[in-house]
């Protein structure tokens, strides 16, 4: 028996049913891992800036991805943006994932050491004038 039919039919010996094979393009496509939003969040104002849009915090196997919708736009007078997971809208306590540009859609990869459980919130945050532009805060996305 060829490897290609053998889980097949030991799935169908193992419930008494006969089963067509799977050809290669199934197998892998079953085999895939799926994606998952688990946080979403929508983009509001800070004291001096705005910003709107969502973003969503995913999860595919083991890779956490955070997402900005095509919507995104921060306040057009914000220049060398840096996007943060924070413990508060503050950003004083942050995980720097990387620059980002101004408008449109966006991902960045969460680091594994990262526990979502605390930071909470994705920040859009101007480095020039060292301050937040635009704040999400993630919430558990439903199931």
């Amino acid at each position: 028996m060829s490897p290609r039919f053998a889980l097949p039919v030991i799935l169908a010996l193992s419930v008494g049913a006969v089963a067509a094979p799977l050809g290669l393009a199934q197998f892998t496509e079953l085999a895939k891992p799926r994606t998952t939003t688990i946080l979403r969040g929508t983009f509001t104002d800070s004291a001096k800036y705005t910003g709107v849009g969502t973003a969503t915090v995913t999860r595919r196997a083991t890779v956490r991805t955070l997402r900005l919708a095509r919507t995104f736009r921060a306040d057009p007078r914000s220049i060398r943006l840096r996007m943060y997971l924070a413990t508060d809208a503050s950003g004083r306590t942050h995980i720097d994932l990387g620059p980002m540009v101004e408008a449109g859609a966006q991902t960045f990869r969460v680091p594994s050491r990262v526990r979502l459980g605390r930071y909470r919130y994705a920040i859009a945050w101007c480095a020039a004038v060292d301050e937040p532009i635009t704040q999400a805060r993630l919430i558990p996305a439903r199931r």
